[in-house]
């Protein structure tokens, strides 16, 4: 084999830098207008870059380029989008920014850490689809909320009295054990 065959076995995918799954065709149609930025709902509540739909387009683009990883930090901006897409239709050049954001998020894998992803994943298999599992969940939590578990597991005295925690009738809503952080 000479040597222009063994270059050109060396560059498949696993061997040039970067993320061939963030190289899609949608990154090449922002032009950077920046028209988007004022639709963001994060963009407009954060004043930061990254947090815009043209800021999150130059990071995937870097991570593709293998700029930079796609690690935890890469994840915190594309996590803190809301998918809310009203990027999109405000976008001059028709970029579809949801597919950008999904395949970001692909590679990512799912947020939070593996505790979090357990819990979630047991919510929603063994908790949700059952209705007593249901009840006996929200009676227990009514139990720690009510009894004062919740005060002192958040590092406050217990209330003076049993009934200090609750108010007469009005909402659930207003009721609370600790006082306001």
């Amino acid at each position: 084999m000479t040597d222009h065959h063994v270059a050109e076995a060396d560059l498949t995918a696993e061997h040039l830098p970067g993320d061939a799954r963030l190289s899609i065709a949608e990154l090449d149609q922002c032009v950077h207008c920046g028209l988007c930025l004022n639709h963001c709902p994060t963009y407009r509540v954060t004043q930061l870059e990254p947090e815009s739909p043209r800021g999150r387009i130059h990071l995937v683009r870097a991570a593709a380029e293998g700029r930079i990883e796609p690690n935890a930090r890469f994840g915190e901006h594309i996590y803190l989008c809301l998918m809310c897409r009203a990027c999109e239709t405000a976008c001059p050049s028709g970029v579809q920014y949801g597919r950008i954001a999904e395949a970001a998020r692909e590679v990512l894998g799912p947020p939070g850490g593996p505790l979090a992803r357990t819990l979630t994943r047991l919510a929603f298999t063994q908790l949700f689809p059952y209705p007593r599992r249901l009840r006996l969940a929200a009676t227990l939590l009514r139990f720690y909320q009510r009894s004062g578990l919740q005060c002192r597991s958040r590092g406050s005295s217990l209330p003076r009295s049993p009934t200090s925690c609750r108010r007469s009738a009005p909402a659930a809503r207003e009721w609370r054990c600790c006082p306001a952080a």
